[in-house]
């Protein structure tokens, strides 16, 4: 193999070496940060401010006057639905936007 060949797989080799590297370590501090969060169990925080635990997220419920707000709408609609069951509010109650 002439010289120029060679030095264009080795750049090539060296490259995807350095961007499988930066790919590794992206995936380790993203696998780190989700360890770090946390789910909150079901419960009141407030008076008008409750938290809904879902499979990994947190949904937060806010009642207003007339109905609820849901901020984060959670991921598992069934366990939202029975959460919501422990703090006696009825889907129906919470506004649709």
């Amino acid at each position: 193999m002439n010289t120029p060949l060679k030095r264009t797989l080795l750049t090539l080799i060296i490259l995807i070496g350095i961007v499988a590297i930066i790919f590794g370590i992206m995936f380790y501090k993203f696998k780190s940060a989700l360890e770090t969060l946390k789910q909150m169990e079901t419960g009141t925080i407030f008076d008008d401010i409750f938290v809904v635990g879902d499979d990994y997220a947190n949904m937060f419920i806010i009642r207003d006057s007339a109905q609820y707000i849901v901020i984060d709408c959670g991921n598992n609609m069934a366990m939202v639905a029975d959460e919501l069951k422990k703090l006696g509010i009825s889907p129906n109650d919470v506004a649709p936007e």
